[in-house]
């Protein structure tokens, strides 16, 4: 987690074991996070970040914040992103120093108070087989809310166009300009296919939120995408050109005492259904309890106005404790165990008692899902 990296030991362990995680997808990166791990002087610059913010993905962001702010920059060869080519394969260590020489004071000044936003939008995957299985028996408008959403790109999701098999045919917004798609190595999406209820209304909630008109964070959030991924990198971008057309409601403030207005402004005889996709991590487990207690406690109010409140979450699986999952094989493989797991809770209108279930354990871009029966 961001708040053990609190000394340059720390700082070195954490771009190694990033290089470790995620050197088979993004070698390039690997090679420039083992640079900075064996030095000092780079792997200090992290310390400059919130203490809750000192992962190495926000150095990274920074960096290619500034080669795309700089095409012609130093490090520029290495970041496909901005080349439209494949990665030098020249050692990257002199651009790189060069590259932090020429702009130490925009990479400080990121570092200090930019926080890392990846709007992975294909994890709208997750959210459309979510949604399907929610809407299977209940045909009432939804009413999205999101938390942590950063700019808004994931409530946008019934825009996107979609793919769960390579011969299948794709569902959502026909010939839609977004095509997200993942890999179903397991189960049957069965409704999941199709949403059964229209989505009337959608807001977001953030601590800062990005506004998707604003050139800087737009900027920021193509930055936050690895740079060697130009899948993820233009399915971004294009996804951006859609939320330009028609912005998303994003609201400023915290994820439990600002919610709760965003939840009751939903019309009567509504569904309610809450977002999570990576944002819990974040918060200390004793926010995630009152985040959860303060859901409990609106179904009531809610559910008298013929509203249901559900909670979709796409999260680690050691940080919701009210989710258990089914066990791994003994045999799982690496990726299996780091994997997010999508799961569905409902809160009992009469005493707010929630309910969970697992739907899918994922891969955390969405690149592979396994449905759960």
């Amino acid at each position: 987690m961001a708040e053990r990296v609190a000394t340059l030991a720390d700082a070195s362990a954490a771009f190694e074991t990033f290089a470790a995680a995620e050197g088979e997808r993004i070698p390039t990166y690997a090679r420039i996070c083992r640079i900075i791990a064996a030095d000092p002087e780079l792997h200090g610059l992290l310390l400059e970040a919130p203490t809750g913010q000192r992962l190495p993905v926000l150095l990274l962001a920074a960096l290619h914040d500034v080669v795309l702010g700089d095409p012609s920059c130093a490090l520029a060869p290495w970041y496909p992103s901005v080349s439209g080519v494949e990665p030098s394969a020249e050692d990257p260590e002199p651009a790189l120093r060069a590259t932090i020489d020429a702009h130490c004071d925009r990479i400080l000044a990121l570092l200090r108070t930019r926080q890392v936003q990846t709007n992975e939008v294909n994890r709208c995957c997750a959210w459309w087989i979510g949604l399907g299985q929610l809407t299977a028996d209940d045909t009432r408008p939804i009413h999205l809310v999101e938390i942590g959403a950063s700019a808004g790109l994931n409530l946008l999701l019934d825009r996107y166009e979609y793919r769960f098999s390579a011969d299948g045919a794709p569902v959502g917004a026909d010939a839609s300009t977004v095509q997200l798609a993942t890999e179903l190595r397991t189960g049957d999406p069965g409704t999941s296919w199709q949403l059964g209820a229209p989505i009337v209304s959608r807001v977001g909630l953030d601590q800062r939120p990005l506004d998707v008109t604003d050139p800087a964070d737009a900027r920021w959030l193509e930055a936050c995408v690895w740079p060697e991924q130009r899948v993820r990198f233009d399915r971004l971008t294009n996804a951006l050109a859609v939320a330009t057309e028609d912005p998303p409601r994003i609201v400023e403030g915290d994820l439990v005492d600002a919610l709760r207005p965003l939840l009751h402004a939903a019309a009567d005889d509504s569904h309610v259904v809450v977002l999570s996709s990576w944002v819990l991590a974040y918060v200390p487990r004793e926010r995630r309890t009152a985040f959860l207690e303060m859901l409990s406690a609106e179904s009531a109010t809610l559910g008298s106005r013929g509203i249901r409140l559900s909670l979709l979450t796409l999260e680690a699986e050691s940080i919701l404790d009210w989710v258990a999952p089914p066990p791994l094989p003994a045999d799982a493989t690496a990726d299996e165990k780091f994997a997010s797991v999508l799961a569905v809770t409902w809160f009992d209108p009469a005493d707010g008692e929630p309910t969970s279930r697992a739907i899918a354990r994922c891969q955390a871009h969405l690149v592979w899902a396994q449905l759960l029966s």
